[in-house]
C-alpha cells in the first residue's frame, strides 16, 4: 500500500478508535450494593482478573454485568478491528524492513489475544457466578497476549520511526517506542498504566504529519530496506 494513503487510513482509523474510547469511557456506571464504579474500570478490572475474588469484585452483581456484557460486544465488534486496523496501517506508513516486520507480527498475536479475552468475557458473562478455571486461564492468555502485543508492536514501529525518518516525525517514534514499551508495567501494576493511550495518540500525531508531508519530505533515501 502506497505509504500516504496508508497515513491517511491510520488516521481515520485512529479517530474511530478515540471516539469509541471516549464512548466507553462515557458508559453510564451501575452500582452494586450500594458502591458505584465507573464502567471504564469495572472493565478494565474485569479484563485483568487472575482470581474468581478478583473476578467477582470487576463484575459485583447482575446490573453491572449487563453494562459490562454490553461493552465487550462493542469492543469485539468495533473497537478491536478499529485499533488493530490503526497499529497495521500506521506500521505500513512510518515502519520499514524488519521492524516493520516485528511490529506486524506483535500486533497481530495482539488481535488474536484481545479476540480471545474479549470473547471469554462474554462466555464468563453468559455464565456468571459459574465461572470455571479454564475460563480464567484463557481471560489470562489472552490479557497477557493482547498487551504485550500492543506495546512490542508500538516499539518496534516506534524505534523504526526514530531510526528511518526525519525532524519530528523521528522524536514522535521515539516517543511512540518509550510510552509504547512502557505499557508492559501493565504485568506489574494493578490497574493498566496511561503509557499505551499515551502512545496511541502520538501515533496518530504522525500519521497525520507523514500524511500531510509526504514520504518525499519525512524519509532519507536509504531508509527503506
Amino acid at each position: 500500500m502506497e505509504q500516504t494513503r496508508a497515513a491517511r487510513g491510520a488516521v481515520v482509523a485512529g479517530i474511530v478508535t478515540v471516539v469509541i474510547s471516549g464512548w466507553f469511557a462515557s458508559v453510564a456506571a451501575a452500582a452494586c450494593d450500594g458502591v458505584v464504579v465507573s464502567s471504564a474500570s469495572a472493565l478494565g478490572a474485569f479484563q485483568m482478573a487472575k482470581s474468581q475474588m478478583a473476578l467477582d469484585a470487576a463484575i459485583g452483581c447482575p446490573a453491572r454485568l449487563d453494562v459490562l456484557n454490553s461493552m465487550n460486544r462493542v469492543d469485539l465488534i468495533a473497537f478491536i478491528a478499529s485499533y488493530g486496523l490503526f497499529l497495521v496501517l500506521a506500521a505500513l506508513a512510518l515502519a520499514s524492513g524488519r521492524l516493520r516486520r516485528i511490529a506486524l507480527i506483535f500486533i497481530g498475536i495482539a488481535l488474536a489475544g484481545d479476540v480471545l479475552e474479549t470473547a471469554t468475557q462474554l462466555w464468563i458473562g453468559s455464565r456468571w457466578p459459574f465461572t470455571t478455571t479454564p475460563m480464567l486461564t484463557l481471560l489470562a492468555v489472552g490479557s497477557s497476549l493482547k498487551w504485550a502485543g500492543i506495546a512490542c508492536g508500538l516499539g518496534a514501529t516506534g524505534l523504526s520511526m526514530a531510526e528511518d525518518r526525519l525532524g519530528a516525525t523521528r522524536w514522535l517514534g521515539l516517543a511512540v517506542a518509550i510510552f509504547g514499551l512502557l505499557g508492559l508495567m501493565v504485568f506489574v501494576s494493578p490497574t493498566p498504566p496511561p503509557f499505551i493511550p499515551l502512545a496511541f495518540l502520538l501515533l496518530i500525531g504522525a500519521c497525520a504529519l507523514s500524511w500531510r508531508r509526504g514520504p518525499a519530505q519525512d524519509t532519507p533515501p536509504t531508509a527503506f530496506r
